[in-house]
């Protein structure tokens, strides 16, 4: 059960709590592999592979005719 406190002793502390934390960034499964990425300094942008852009090209292919998609280099999630 959840209990909010009265509005009073909220605006007196202004304090908050985090009562948890989920994660997933790229190449980042979770919260410590996130926050080892950043002590490291890892660089989480890279190439989009191959099959995301043959994805890509045949959405954009159904959708309309266009050119060439150019594509950027990313942070991406390897799965959704």
């Amino acid at each position: 059960m959840i209990t909010a406190l009265p509005p009073s002793t909220v605006a007196q502390t202004g304090d908050i709590a985090i009562v948890g934390i989920s994660i997933k960034t790229s190449l980042s499964e979770n919260i410590d592999e996130f926050w080892q990425n950043l002590k490291t300094g890892r660089d989480l942008i890279r190439e989009i592979p191959l099959v995301r852009k043959q994805d890509v090209d045949r959405y954009l292919d159904f959708k309309a005719n266009r050119t060439q998609a150019a594509y950027l280099k990313t942070g991406y999630l390897e799965e959704i």
